[in-house]
């Protein structure tokens, strides 16, 4: 649960929280006036080489299949023109 939270589940603790609420998903806005997202910002350049990574090398140490991390970190792989895995 997150700090200072008084919900019984997990998922009314993500969807209530005062501090998740502030992080914004990462957009551009192209010359077109449309919006793209920001595979530049931090989600991208730190979470996943130091976070879903390592998770992803401890599971692999321990036999463990991970299909949720392998698909984002793919998604990530295509959307940045990177190989991780």
């Amino acid at each position: 649960f997150t700090h200072e939270s008084c919900n019984e589940s997990i998922r009314e603790s993500f969807q209530e929280s005062k501090q998740l609420s502030k992080i914004k998903t990462p957009c551009l806005q192209t010359d077109d006036g449309k919006w793209k997202l920001n595979t530049d910002c931090r989600f991208f350049t730190d979470d996943i080489p130091y976070g879903l990574l390592i998770a992803k090398w401890i599971a692999i140490q321990l036999d463990i299949e991970t299909p949720f991390i392998d698909e984002v970190i793919e998604w990530a792989q295509d959307l940045r023109g990177e190989k991780f895995i």
